[in-house]
């Protein structure tokens, strides 16, 4: 028995029903099975944290490293664009580049280089022919290619500008037409 002054903590009888301390065995069991998920939810979040974390700092990394590449490739893509711009202005002029060949074989068919003194062609794209030839027979000849090829639309607009005979019955002569083709 106890003594006076002394503190029994011990329970000496259990005054506890069999169906509280069942329920308690069941609260006991459903804490720690709540326990273990919490601990299992936890360790989860911590992996899949992780794995994010990690895949984030990835993509981070690609970023710099794409932004860097980018920054290489600008020097070259100012080349690229300066060449294209100057491409595109070189085909403008192939465009209206004038083509003389046409131009030069009219020339001939009217006279050939004998009797061609000079031409010239103007901005307003005119070309003026000077021709010598030492008789009638020659000047109708270069008159009548001169009118075939304005049939033929060769040229346009034939002008006789002047008619020269000389005393010793050479002929000079002007002439001056439009191509019939753009210069």
């Amino acid at each position: 028995m106890a003594t006076k002054g002394t503190i029994n903590l011990l329970r000496s009888s259990s005054s506890i029903s069999p169906d509280v301390i069942e329920w308690e065995g069941k609260f006991r069991l459903v804490s720690i099975i709540s326990l273990v998920l919490v601990v299992v939810a936890g360790f989860v979040l911590g992996v899949l944290y992780s794995v994010l974390s990690s895949q984030k700092q990835s993509l981070a990394d690609d970023k710099s490293r794409l932004i860097q590449q980018i920054s290489a490739q600008s020097r070259k893509q100012a080349l690229v664009t300066n060449i294209k711009f100057r491409l595109g202005l070189l085909d403008k002029i192939f465009l209206s580049k004038r083509q003389w060949e046409p131009v030069l074989n009219v020339i001939e068919e009217v006279a050939k280089p004998p009797s061609l003194k000079s031409f010239s062609i103007s901005d307003t794209k005119l070309v003026s022919l000077t021709l010598f030839s030492d008789t009638f027979e020659e000047t109708k000849m270069i008159v009548d290619t001169v009118l075939k090829l304005s049939t033929e639309k060769k040229m346009r607009n034939p002008t006789l500008e002047t008619l020269q005979v000389d005393k010793d019955g050479k002929v000079q002569l002007s002439v001056s037409f439009f191509p019939a083709f753009s210069l």
